[in-house]
């Protein structure tokens, strides 16, 4: 499906036609990129935790287009990790 289809399709799926949907381009694809789950798109980091002060966690700053982690190891052995929302944090 092309973007003028999919403009289309989601003009007849919500019955108006007061939406310009090249200005809601941009956020659609990034919604639709973050949820895409392909090899093509993956890539491998290493991240450093830094310890967070006045607590006993760890956070990494992550990529702006990060979506989510598909898994994480820990060299060194240690502790199982878990990914926690940084809104956790504030």
């Amino acid at each position: 499906m092309n973007w003028g289809q999919a403009k289309a399709t989601a003009t007849s799926f919500i019955h108006r036609r007061d939406i310009n949907w090249d200005t809601v381009q941009p956020l659609a694809h990034d919604d639709i990129s973050h949820e895409l789950l392909i090899q093509d798109i993956e890539e491998a980091v290493t991240l450093t935790p830094v310890l967070q002060a006045g607590t006993p966690y760890y956070a990494v700053s992550v990529p702006d287009d990060f979506a989510r982690a598909r898994s994480v190891t820990q060299k060194n052995g240690g502790a199982d990790m878990q990914g926690v929302p940084a809104h956790t944090f504030r």
